[in-house]
């Protein structure tokens, strides 16, 4: 072997020739690939964990959630946490609604008897509707609503004993709580009607819807005059259809349940001003019978009235003869308060009154 051969150099090839090439660059396809795998990613890795959360979460509640409620609302007594709402005088009257409750000391949400309850709250005549609900862990709340009274009646208690009830328009009396006495001052005291003891009240009185229509719209359409009415009587409704209304002066008005009522309240106003122009102030309505006079196929009717005289005052001169209205043919001089027919006051006068 030659010695030289030793000292040859190794092979060349291209392979071994450094090359200073730059990688080839990313396209544009590619670089949002790569974008959407590790948007993928971390979607996936929150997903999870917001997952977990909620499982976790879930467990934390099962666990301990409703069996600590319960446990609370078995254990906690209701005491003073008692809630009550009204649309009516009784709103906010927890000392009513814990004496109607009548709770023991150690009674729980979960140990009363919804049902129970409410009928301790209904046995109020006052009230109409109860609602009764849990609110944990330990307040009762009750929702009302309430019977607002129309009229007033005297009752005879077993005692013997007079007690005043309050009337509402579904017939049901009640004493009643609460209410300002001006308002029940001001109510019209039923006649004509027998209280008729049901369990704990009585039962409804029959007519009482009509009834409470009347008086709804004279307070409303005539209230100066529904101010005088003292007694509302009850006796003739169901046989005849009629409601006999006496004020505090003694007039006697009769309304009849077959024509509406606001057009009776505006012949009684119109009669009321003809009377009192047309006698001078010398005579005043004794009887006004508004159920009768409709004319057939009119608006207009022909009322019959009765008047009594007014005593001159001490230093007036006592008038011997009153000009009133007279009958029907002479109806629209008489509506317009003119003085027609001269006639004495001597009894009492009846006779009709045209009005519209």
């Amino acid at each position: 072997m030659n010695l030289d051969d030793h000292n040859l150099p190794p092979e060349s090839s291209w392979r071994n020739i450094p090359q200073a090439v730059n990688p080839r660059a990313m396209s544009k396809q590619g670089k949002r690939r790569r974008m959407g795998n590790g948007i993928r990613i971390i979607v996936a890795v929150v997903s999870l964990a917001i997952v977990g959360w909620i499982t976790w979460k879930v467990g934390v509640l099962l666990q301990h959630g409703p069996r600590s409620s319960t446990t609370a609302a078995s254990s906690i007594p209701i005491g003073n946490h008692l809630k009550l709402s009204s649309d009516g005088v009784l709103d906010n009257d927890i000392k009513w609604l814990s004496r109607t409750l009548d709770l023991p000391d150690d009674a729980t949400l979960m140990s009363i008897d919804l049902k129970q309850l409410q009928d301790r709250v209904l046995s109020e005549g006052q009230v109409a509707s109860a609602t009764l609900v849990r609110l944990f862990p330990a307040t009762l709340s009750v929702t009302l609503s309430e019977r607002t009274p129309v009229a007033r009646i005297m009752a005879e208690s077993a005692d013997l004993s007079s007690k005043t009830l309050l009337v509402a328009r579904d017939g049901i009396a009640y004493s009643g709580l609460d209410y300002d006495p001006g308002l029940l001052n001001s109510l019209p005291w039923l006649d004509g009607v027998a209280l008729v003891h049901q369990g704990s009240g009585f039962v409804p009185i029959k007519g009482m819807a009509i009834v409470s229509d009347l008086l709804i719209q004279a307070k409303l359409w005539v209230n100066t005059l529904y101010q005088t009415w003292s007694v509302v009587s009850l006796s003739k409704l169901q046989s005849d259809g009629i409601i006999k209304v006496k004020t505090k002066e003694g007039v006697l008005i009769t309304f009849g349940t077959q024509d509406g009522f606001f057009r009776q309240l505006a012949r009684l106003d119109t009669l009321m001003d003809t009377v009192k122009s047309g006698t001078a102030g010398r005579a005043k309505l004794h009887e006004v019978d508004l159920s009768l006079g409709q004319r057939p196929n009119s608006l207009q009717a022909d009322v019959p009235v009765s008047l009594i005289p007014i005593e001159p005052k001490d230093g007036e001169k006592s008038a011997t003869k009153t000009t009133v209205s007279g009958n029907s043919s002479k109806s629209s001089s008489a509506s317009q308060g003119k003085s027609i027919a001269p006639r004495a006051l001597t009894a009492k006068p009846t006779f009709n009154i045209h009005v519209p």
